[in-house]
């Protein structure tokens, strides 16, 4: 998959978190590597604390900023490209549509499947109105 001219191929090895830091490095970002590094470790502790699943909480964590690789005069074709929908807001200030990426690519790219750590993914960044007792709530903590 090609996104505004980057290259998307992911290797899916079965560990999300490792195919993501590898993809970020490839990519040389290496600052949203390190940055996604602390949140998914912070997200699992917070995981353990509020007694939700780490393992998905990590996931969420080292996803949540996996757009990176695209840059932020690029994110509103990329998401038009790939079919998101996007409010005037994302388009007046496109660094919030990065959750809404992130979310896209972990599910088609990397894979993930489990709608507690899409939806940590997807509203990371402006959160949501009602926050369920799960992952999610456990993640948006982190921020």
């Amino acid at each position: 998959m090609n996104i505004e001219g980057i290259e998307m191929e992911v290797r899916c090895t079965g560990d999300v978190c490792s195919d993501a830091l590898e993809f970020l490095r490839r990519h040389n970002h290496e600052k949203t590597a390190e940055h996604s590094i602390r949140v998914k470790q912070a997200a699992e502790r917070l995981a353990n604390r509020f007694h939700v699943p780490a393992q998905k909480a990590g996931i969420a964590g080292m996803m949540h900023d996996i757009r990176g690789v695209i840059p932020n005069e690029k994110r509103i074709a990329a998401a038009e490209a790939l079919g998101i929908d996007i409010l005037p807001e994302e388009r007046i200030f496109p660094m919030i549509i990065h959750q809404k990426l992130s979310k896209v690519m972990a599910r088609d790219l990397f894979q993930v499947a489990d709608e507690d750590i899409l939806n940590a993914i997807e509203c990371h960044t402006t959160l949501k109105k009602i926050l369920p007792s799960s992952t999610l709530s456990c993640f948006q903590r982190t921020k």
